[in-house]
């Protein structure tokens, strides 16, 4: 019996001692609260709240309710109104006027929990200390993510801000609801601050494949064709090393374009504008873009404004233009049936097609080709039919654009009020020239081959 007794003394006396602890950091957050932090405690006050001061004199004696005085946080008394600065005097007054208000105990293991809970279950503040109780600074959910997510600034830049620690700053962003950065996102943000010795970071726009442009469209297409993504590895390939210094300053990138030898012919060379950025690489699988796409790439949703810009992208990497004697010819060749069929329709829709088609029979006679269907018929009424895909062998598909007239809509639907910053130069100079042709018999084929 004597010993329970003893314990229960001993309990006591631990509930005073942390009872008497608590007070007295709350005294201490109290006596070292700055008149800004003061304002913001008030300002996360719901509106119309209000609290009853008393035995400081007659005309702040009263009750006090919230309002709203030119944007800031005002408080009437009767036909008196003060803004929360000029209160900041009676500071202790106020804060146990509050605590009345709504009812709140402190407790030994917070620091003066009642003024995080005012403000909307831990959805606005979190206060913060430091070893041995020592009051700093007072983190605001909307504070934390200009630090985060405007000023970029990482966990352990905050928590020395703060003066606590790297994980304390993680577990209060998990309690705000508040995403972190991926470990790729970042490992970026600091090496542009120079955290990683052996590392640079150059200038890239990582939001440039997040909003439909016809610069976007343009360097999309060329990804498409000339290009590919790895994991977060992004990379544009071409043998002019002009195109990708266009799509380089599209980017707004410092990096720089490099020059590769080609594996397959160690005498030539290819260039290469590649970087690594989770950002864009994401957005650019949410665009329908993978690995080792060659073989089965399908063509991405494109808005119809900027269609046109993506394929001329799409044929300035595997599409070719020449001349052919005293005619120009386009082509176009993919590893994807379902990528050309596709393209076969959208240059159908505006006027590029072809007529009825012939074969020719052993004896070298050229015959009407038997038999459309009335299926056909009804869906082609104008007697004018989409391109002919043809085969070149078992992972490689092909069209050609053989007349004058379809090679000419093709031209004015890929360069019309188009800048030269979003095309390939090369094949709009052999465009121009193939449709004013110089002297006969001249021949120039500018085309590029499929990777397999």
């Amino acid at each position: 019996m004597e010993s329970q007794r003893n314990n229960l003394k001993k309990m006591r006396e631990r509930l005073a001692k942390r009872k008497a602890s608590a007070e007295e950091k709350r005294k201490l957050f109290i006596e070292n609260l700055s008149r800004e932090n003061f304002c913001e405690i008030l300002d996360g006050l719901p509106s119309m709240f209000r609290f009853k001061l008393t035995n400081i004199r007659d005309d702040f004696d009263g009750y006090w309710e919230k309002t709203i005085l030119d944007g800031k946080t005002a408080w009437r008394k009767d036909d008196r109104i003060l803004l929360s600065q000029f209160l900041f005097t009676f500071r202790k007054e106020v804060c146990d006027a509050i605590d009345r208000e709504i009812g709140v105990y402190y407790k030994a293991k917070r620091n003066w929990e009642g003024i995080r809970k005012i403000l909307f279950n831990d959805e606005a503040t979190q206060i913060l200390t430091k070893k041995k109780g020592e009051i700093t600074l007072i983190l605001t959910k909307e504070k934390l993510k200009k630090l985060y997510f405007k000023q970029n600034k990482s966990l352990e830049d905050i928590a020395k801000e703060y003066g606590c620690s790297r994980i304390h700053i993680s577990k209060i962003m998990k309690k705000y609801g508040l995403i972190r950065r991926t470990r790729s996102m970042a490992r970026i943000e600091a090496i542009k601050k120079g955290k990683f010795e052996n590392f640079s970071y150059e200038d890239i726009d990582e939001n440039f494949f997040g909003k439909w442009s016809s610069e976007m469209a343009w360097a999309l297409g060329l990804l498409f064709t000339d290009g590919h993504i790895r994991a977060n590895m992004v990379q544009f390939t071409s043998v002019d090393i002009d195109l990708l210094e266009k799509v380089k300053t599209l980017f707004q990138s410092s990096r720089p374009v490099q020059k590769r030898t080609q594996g397959y012919d160690k005498s030539k060379h290819i260039y290469a504008f590649a970087f690594s950025h989770p950002k864009i690489a994401n957005d650019l699988r949410k665009l329908g873009m993978h690995e080792k796409k060659s073989l089965d790439m399908v063509l991405p949703n494109v808005p119809e404004e900027y269609m046109r810009h993506f394929i001329r992208g799409c044929w300035d990497g595997d599409g070719s233009v020449f001349l052919d004697k005293t005619k120009i010819v386009a082509s176009y060749i993919s590893g994807s049936k379902k990528f050309i069929e596709r393209l076969v329709q959208e240059l159908y829709k505006i006027g590029i097609s072809k007529g009825v088609s012939y074969r020719y029979e052993k004896s070298g006679k050229r015959v009407l080709m038997p038999i459309i269907s009335e299926e056909i018929l009804s869906n082609h009424p104008s007697g004018r039919f989409p391109l002919t895909i043809h085969m070149k062998n078992i992972n490689a598909y092909y069209i050609k654009i053989q007349t004058r007239e379809n090679v000419e809509k093709l031209f004015h639907y890929f360069y019309d009020e188009v800048e030269e910053s979003v095309y390939l130069t090369r094949k709009y100079n052999v465009f121009v020239k193939g449709l004013n042709l110089g002297k006969e018999g001249e021949t120039e084929q500018l085309t590029l081959d499929l990777e397999i």
